[in-house]
């Protein structure tokens, strides 16, 4: 039960650090490209935090697999076909919220995207936010790549190849502010990151991609991989760790496992000053 509730402590600590002190999240190759041979392959399915980590810390490039890259395109057919014959679909071929039925025709779709994107990415500005670390980002948009290839969202082969460029070359934003989003999802932090893409001239954002790209919360995902990596390497420094405890069990007495208990607590407690 102490093992459990140092642990318990340890990680929940490890969060409220994580979220004040952003930045500092990853390692020295989180900001460069990355350099060795490991690519993480993304098909749909689920990735481990190894995978998640990896990227982060620069140490995988990813790519989608046939399958997935198939399910993109048929996925991407399916909206294509609304838009050309004018189907109602929310938030692709129509507006949102109480202007659900207004139906938008391809140009305007197109600009009612970007404009959606625009409004969202407000900014405080005054630097009592934390900026989200390239090498989360480069992980947040590993991760909405791979929920691409699941076949569902209609995002176009074209932003695969994007983010997959942007994430594998390390262009991607290195001044989004983490924590102003109003409980849907990252959708502040989502925006802010849209509007590098935006910026680029040779960009193109298609009919209902602008949700693709607002609507998910990858980059907390991407901040819990690597919560959950720092608090197993601090257990495992600490001698915090079940194997450790149970050896303890069979090897030692109850003062000397109340000992090693209580230095896991200490750990947990000097993280939280």
């Amino acid at each position: 039960m102490l093992f459990h509730t140092a642990a318990a402590s340890l990680a929940r600590v490890l969060s409220i650090v994580l979220f004040l002190t952003s930045a500092a999240i990853g390692s020295a190759a989180s900001d460069q490209p990355a350099t060795t041979g490991r690519v993480v392959i993304l098909s749909g399915e689920r990735l481990t935090i190894a995978d998640i980590v990896d990227i982060a810390e620069g140490r995988a490039t990813i790519a989608v697999s046939a399958e997935g890259m198939e399910r993109i395109r048929t996925a991407r057919a399916v909206v294509d076909h609304y838009i050309e014959k004018g189907l109602p679909a929310y938030g692709i071929t129509t507006m949102y919220g109480a202007d659900f039925q207004t139906t938008l025709p391809p140009d305007a779709m197109r600009r009612f995207g970007r404009i959606n994107i625009i409004q969202e990415a407000t900014r405080v500005g005054d630097g009592t936010l934390p900026l989200v670390e390239r090498g989360t980002m480069r992980a947040a948009w590993a991760l909405l790549v791979n929920s691409f290839a699941r076949g569902f969202s209609g995002a176009s082969p074209d932003l695969v190849a994007t983010l997959i460029e942007r994430v594998n070359g390390n262009a991607v934003p290195d001044n989004v502010e983490y924590g102003n989003s109003m409980g849907d999802a990252d959708l502040t932090a989502n925006a802010q990151a849209a509007m590098s893409l935006l910026a680029d001239p040779k960009f193109e954002l298609k009919a209902g991609e602008a949700t693709n790209l607002l609507t998910h919360n990858f980059i907390t995902v991407a901040y819990a991989a690597q919560v959950v990596r720092r608090a197993e390497a601090l257990l495992r420094a600490g001698n915090c760790t079940r194997p450790h405890h149970r050896r303890l069990s069979r090897q030692s007495g109850a003062a000397e496992r109340s000992r090693l208990t209580t230095g896991c607590l200490a750990l947990a407690a000097e993280y939280s000053q």
